[in-house]
């Protein structure tokens, strides 16, 4: 079994994303509605290259772009279950108003 990620990477994920541009790359949407410079298409694996070089400089790491995508994918799993289930507690107490 790997070690377990220290929380600070997943902390630096997590800044790294708070950043307009970053979040918009690696979403896909930063060429939405937006000039593309000529002979430059941005990627998502553009993003996923430029994530782990970040992580790996703050925290002396080797990681490779799968290992950061795999992470970030985490991440995204984690906050999705987490919206659901604020979103179903939300619903539960509308529920309990009506009653």
């Amino acid at each position: 079994m790997p070690p377990k990620t220290p929380t600070a990477v997943y902390e630096t994920i997590v800044q790294w994303l708070n950043e307009k541009d970053n979040f918009l790359l690696i979403t896909g949407s930063a060429g939405f509605k937006t000039a593309v410079v000529s002979g430059k298409k941005l990627k998502k694996k553009d993003a996923y290259e430029k994530l782990r070089i970040h992580v790996n400089q703050k925290h002396g790491t080797e990681y490779t772009d799968k290992q950061i995508k795999n992470k970030y994918d985490w991440l995204l799993t984690k906050f999705k279950e987490a919206k659901e289930k604020v979103q179903g507690d939300e619903d539960a107490e509308k529920l309990e108003v009506y009653r």
